[in-house]
């Protein structure tokens, strides 16, 4: 007998407010300058030297200085050296009158041991002032939300990928990031993780970015954060591996779906695929002669080839198998294998299926093989877990039959020890693609258009559970990252704030609902 509940859970809004903070905190390995001996003092104004001097509490050592100082503005090109336990920062230009200069140390000044850095400013004024506009920024990451540590927050007069910025300071630990010293001016806003050390943003690296420019005339604290993203790459094949003794896994940074396939000019059936996931999949092959073989990807909008070498000693292997997704079967579904060749026949009775706990026979109800895939099912009742026995030759592939026994265990769950969940959003509009989760293992993602709004999860064990959505904009069926050449920010996505337990033999409806405050409730 199942029992039936109705609970209501709230949305957690992404959205804080953010208040104005402090300065991040320092790094406690990296070398810290004595302010109180600097020469000249930090912020002086009307000084029209040619060398500054900052002493450090440890000696230290210097990395990339021609390229990791940065000055602003850059009429200056400064020489450094080392003296003692200080940095010496000299050059031969003359300075421009009236104005802020700031010294960036992006990881310039390390400790000798540990090569511990941070990202340090100073400023003087050739001028009686020192610009003194302030601006923060908060920078979270999109899907998960979370504050991102270390990410380079810097103001433009126009952004580009190949220049640095005007300004710029480092994300503290809550992802806050305080810009001071500012001229007043209109700016881009991005922020970036800066592997590279280049203070350019590459392609490769997380991104985020405001919509529309800075107008700074005011210290400015900005209550809405920056979401980052790691941008799309260029459409590609990321990993091609030979799996023994015929099959191919492909994986790539695009969906392989409703991809085509062409291995040494031989097509492989579509059919015949095995998807682990949209972008990952394996494809038997009969192999052949030959030791090179060339993969060609075509997708409605890309191409991509590869090529992998396979060694005879690799093709005369013997046939694997491994779960397609778990070794749990789930009530009234069939258990699914993958072959690591195609398959020609099963020798029924060379398979066998042995109740783990006495190693009794149990009937086998089901087994068919399609590409590389076998499913199967049995009797299962009263059965905790069982044994999967194929035996020498019970299993026929293009390459030739599996040469030794293959034994695999798998855990039966019957329906009195797993829980379904209806789970209604009738209260939200958007299409959105429903998650739902077990701690922070995602088990299932359910796209969900403006006319579906009610999903029942089926066999759900035991658990607490939770659910994220994610604001499916282009109705495309998973999340998209940004693109600021078009002004496209990522798709939003929130979580729930609370969970929900599952107990077996139960059905739960759960109404999905956005409190009115945001809060959580």
């Amino acid at each position: 007998m199942r029992f039936g509940i109705v609970l209501v859970l709230f949305l957690l809004s992404s959205c804080a407010q953010v208040g104005v903070l402090g300065g991040g905190a320092k790094d406690e390995f990296a070398p810290k300058p004595d302010m109180d001996k600097m020469v000249p003092k930090n912020a002086t104004t009307s000084f029209n030297g040619k060398e500054i001097i900052i002493p450090f509490d440890e000696f230290i050592k210097l990395k990339n200085p021609s390229e990791t100082i940065i000055v602003v503005p850059p009429n200056i090109k400064p020489i450094a050296k080392i003296k003692k336990k200080s940095l010496v920062l000299s050059w031969e230009e003359d300075l421009s009158p009236n104005t802020t200069y700031a010294f960036y140390l992006n990881g310039t000044v390390q400790d000798t041991k540990e090569s511990n850095d941070s990202l340090m400013t100073f400023v003087f004024s050739t001028g009686t002032y020192i610009d003194s506009l302030t601006a923060q920024f908060l920078v979270r990451d999109a899907f998960t939300n979370e504050p991102q540590k270390g990410f380079i927050v810097g103001l433009y007069e126009q952004f580009s990928d190949t220049i640095r910025p005007t300004y710029f300071t480092q994300t503290d630990a809550k992802g806050m990031a305080t810009l001071s010293y500012l001229k007043a001016g209109k700016y881009d806003v991005a922020a970036f993780f800066d592997k590279s050390k280049d203070l350019k943003h590459q392609a490769d690296e997380p991104f985020a970015y405001k919509n529309d420019a800075l107008l700074l005339t005011e210290n400015t604290t900005d209550s809405v954060p920056m979401r980052s993203y790691t941008p799309q790459q260029k459409p590609k094949i990321t990993s091609l591996k030979f799996n023994p003794p015929g099959s191919f896994i492909i994986a790539s940074n695009r969906s392989l779906e409703n991809a085509s396939f062409n291995i040494n000019d031989v097509s492989v059936s579509a059919d015949k695929a095995v998807y682990f996931k949209s972008d990952s999949l394996l494809i038997p092959f009969e192999t052949s002669d030959t030791s090179l073989y060339t993969l060609i990807v075509n997708s409605t909008s890309w191409t991509d080839t590869s090529s992998l070498r396979v060694t005879q000693k690799e093709k005369k292997q013997t046939i694997s198998l491994s779960f397609e997704k778990t070794n749990t079967i789930l009530p009234k579904l069939p258990i699914s294998l993958i072959s690591s060749s195609e398959i020609n026949s099963l020798v029924a009775p060379l398979i066998l299926v042995e109740d783990a706990k006495d190693s009794s026979k149990l009937i086998i109800r089901s087994l068919n093989s399609l590409g590389s895939r076998i499913e199967m099912n049995f009797d299962r009742e009263n059965v905790s877990s069982a044994n999967l026995i194929f035996l020498p030759g019970a299993i026929v592939g293009l390459n030739g039959a599996n040469a030794d026994t293959l034994k695999l265990k798998i855990i039966c769950l019957s329906s009195k020890e797993v829980g379904n969940l209806d789970v209604d959003i009738s209260e939200f509009s958007e299409s959105v693609i429903l998650e739902i989760l077990l701690g922070k293992q995602l088990i299932e993602s359910v796209p969900m258009n403006k006319s579906q709004r009610k999903h029942q999860f089926i066999n759900l064990k035991p658990g607490e559970y939770s659910f994220r959505f994610i604001y499916d904009e282009n109705e495309n069926g998973r999340w998209d990252v940004g693109n600021r050449d078009m002004k496209i920010q990522p798709e939003f996505v929130e979580v729930f704030t609370e969970t929900q337990k599952v107990r077996a033999n139960w059905d739960l409806e759960v109404v999905l609902k956005k409190a009115e405050n945001g809060d959580t409730e």
